[in-house]
């Protein structure tokens, strides 16, 4: 019987960027996030990096089950959904963290880009 896990993309500073929820295997899905160039949500959104674990959070007998639990821990943590409406019709949705963060700078940041801004901020390391 097929399975179908919640997870998270985790960055180096243990920060969620990423929720999501597959049938597949955890390590064929971190390949996609990372190595695809598919235009399709979830797919490639994360090319390139390598500071990504990917953890599971539950496992569930139905997509619809792992669904609301994917959804639900988006609300807890304070990810927003935006829609997209592909060529075919379907809905899809694309997810970014929420969280606004304002850097010592003064420069105001939202998601996890912050982690990325305060490592390679000149103004705060002239301010060190």
């Amino acid at each position: 019987m097929k399975q179908y896990i919640v997870y998270e993309l985790v960055d180096q500073y243990n920060t969620i960027v990423y929720i999501g929820c597959t049938g597949r295997t955890l390590k064929a899905r971190l390949r996609e996030h990372i190595r695809s160039n598919c235009k399709s949500p979830g797919h490639g959104k994360f090319l390139g990096r390598t500071d990504l674990i990917i953890r599971p959070h539950s496992v569930y007998d139905t997509r619809k089950e792992a669904l609301l639990i994917e959804g639900s821990r988006k609300l807890e943590l304070g990810f927003e959904w935006i829609e997209h409406h592909g060529k075919n019709g379907k809905k899809s949705c694309e997810v970014h963290n929420s969280k606004i963060y304002t850097c010592q700078c003064g420069q105001i940041i939202r998601g996890p880009s912050y982690y990325y801004h305060i490592k390679k901020c000149k103004r705060l390391a002239a301010t060190i």
